[in-house]
């Protein structure tokens, strides 16, 4: 039996969305696919079942070779949603405590993958909001009603990446604080 669950997680709340799996998981349902907003389970047994999320970013290391990584060290690879790369591992109640990071630090590298990222792709959305726009004349428009509009969407958009970037640096500050290496 297939169960599609529509749930949202922020990219700083990887830890709730990973406790969300694990959950259905140890209720019987065991993750098939993931989309934006949207998660199918396919009924199982209960298990206790680790899930790690990973943000692979622009790294030059080919996909087969970052899988392959993971593989060796027993993790399954279930889906994966742009840059992010969804794992999951049984365990014991021997091994409560794994993890796909070998530390903190490589924990800690993929926010810094997500700044980065977020960063690039959002350049044309900061020059366009904080450069070109205020360049524009709306006389030289032929339909300046429509180019005020997108002037507001691209600003909403702008207060929401630059909000995602600040918690993901806190989130970043946060963990450096609880480093235990």
């Amino acid at each position: 039996m297939i169960k599609i669950v529509r749930k949202w997680f922020w990219a700083w709340e990887d830890d709730k969305e990973e406790q969300f799996l694990e959950k259905m998981a140890a209720d019987g349902y065991k993750l098939n696919n993931v989309q934006l907003g949207k998660y199918t389970f396919v009924e199982d047994k209960p298990a206790k079942i680790k899930y790690q999320l990973d943000f692979k970013g622009l790294g030059r290391m080919k996909e087969d070779e970052y899988l392959q990584i993971f593989e060796d060290a027993g993790w399954e690879c279930i889906d994966t949603l742009g840059s992010w790369y969804y794992f999951r591992k049984e365990y014991t109640d021997d091994e409560p405590d794994i993890s796909i990071f070998s530390d903190n630090k490589s924990r800690l590298e993929k926010y810094w993958r997500i700044i980065a990222f977020l960063m690039i792709s959002g350049f044309p959305l900061y020059y366009n909001v904080l450069i070109l726009f205020p360049n524009l004349d709306s006389m030289e428009f032929e339909f300046p009603g429509f180019y005020f509009f997108f002037r507001i969407i691209a600003v909403i958009l702008l207060v929401i990446h630059s909000l995602a970037v600040v918690r993901i640096i806190f989130r970043i500050l946060k963990d450096r604080n609880k480093i235990r290496e």
